[in-house]
């Protein structure tokens, strides 16, 4: 089962990847370098689901903010 990561604002599209925010954001391998609350990049995006905001990479599974309230 993929992690669950939650992300605030939009989401934009780069090269098969997503460009977001993420909020809480599991801390993996010191190469990940992911830091909660400043943009980053995804693995690569297998679906994408823009009415719900609701991505699914390689290796995460991302949750617009907005959605979970």
């Amino acid at each position: 089962m993929k992690p669950i990561v939650h992300y605030q604002g939009e989401a934009k599209p780069v090269g098969g990847r997503a460009y977001l925010t993420p909020i809480d954001h599991h801390h993996g391998a010191a190469w990940q370098c992911i830091t909660n609350g400043l943009p980053a990049t995804t693995s690569r995006v297998l679906h994408w689901d823009k009415q719900t905001g609701r991505i699914e990479t390689q290796n995460t599974l991302y949750v617009r903010e907005e959605a979970t309230a």
